[in-house]
């Protein structure tokens, strides 16, 4: 394998890690919402209301490799 911007035949593996957040709203809750508006009416459906929210966090490594040259970064070969 050779560097496309140097030629140099010197290159390394390496392996990158990128991390994606990921939040969720809340939503409705219908049985919340039905005992609200039981006892209260109309105004008890605001119950039912979900304010919470839902946090999610994953993790890929991704393989490339760099130029020891010239520090490039390149993709994986397919």
């Amino acid at each position: 394998m050779r560097c496309p911007s140097c030629g140099s035949e010197d290159i390394s593996k390496v392996f990158y890690t990128r991390t994606v957040n990921d939040t969720e709203k809340g939503g409705v809750d219908l049985v919340s919402a039905g005992i609200g508006y039981f006892f209260f009416g109309w105004l008890g459906l605001l119950l039912g209301l979900d304010d919470s929210e839902k946090n999610t966090t994953r993790t890929y490594k991704i393989e490339g490799y760099v130029c020891n040259n010239c520090k490039a970064k390149l993709k994986k070969r397919r």
